[in-house]
């Protein structure tokens, strides 16, 4: 039986990337232990290379991602390197979930992975605006109740625009907990459960009995 190929995705290269390279790359160990091939993709500026014998590679057009050269080129990547399943680390990335809506990819697996909490995107909206905005003038124009509930209401729109499209584009949207699940529902209230499922992140490291007890903020 021939090896089948697997294409991860993301908007940065996998290499040094923080947690999400750190999953990939134990992934992309399984999978090759297993007989599958694997390679990168980055939906960013930068040039082909290789990170532990796996290519690394970069879209043509790193100015306008939705471009029709760079859909050209993933095609041609996923027909000329026989790419049976793509892993989207970019989750609901809208440039990469628009790129795989427009591709012709019928004949691919595309699995959409969101490396994050989902209610919380709710929950802690106040505070990331105000720290990101709270030395700017437009934080005085917002921050009292009515800008509040505009802008918790303008995040949930938002937000539920990006989860639908990524849901309908993909085969599977992947959570990282199974509680998560329920709270899609605060941003999408319909979606084709069986188009969501959850998997939690491997844990490449050995437990520490007694951590826990020790953490501090």
């Amino acid at each position: 039986m021939p090896k089948k190929n697997i294409l991860f995705v993301c908007d940065f290269p996998f290499a040094n990337a923080g947690g999400v390279g750190r999953v990939t790359e134990t992934l992309a160990a399984e999978f090759m232990s297993r007989g599958f091939g694997v390679m990168y993709l980055a939906f960013c500026r930068g040039e082909d290379d290789e990170i532990y014998g796996i290519k690394q590679l970069f879209i043509p057009d790193a100015v306008n991602i939705t471009s029709k050269t760079n859909i050209r080129y993933v095609e041609h990547l996923i027909e000329t390197s026989d790419i049976e399943i793509i892993i989207n680390q970019g989750g609901l990335k809208p440039e990469i979930i628009r790129v795989f809506s427009k591709a012709a990819i019928s004949k691919t697996q595309l699995f959409s992975v969101h490396h994050n909490c989902v209610g919380c995107l709710q929950d802690n909206y106040q505070h990331i605006i105000t720290e990101n905005y709270k030395h700017t003038k437009v934080f005085t124009w917002i921050n009292h109740p009515l800008g509040w509930i505009f802008l918790k209401w303008y995040n949930r729109v938002k937000y539920g625009f990006y989860f639908k499209r990524a849901i309908r584009t993909s085969d599977k949207f992947v959570l990282l907990s199974g509680r998560f699940i329920p709270e899609l529902r605060m941003y999408v209230p319909e979606f084709p459960t069986e188009k969501v499922t959850a998997i939690p992140n491997p844990a490449p490291f050995e437990v520490v009995e007694g951590v826990e007890d020790k953490k501090e903020n």
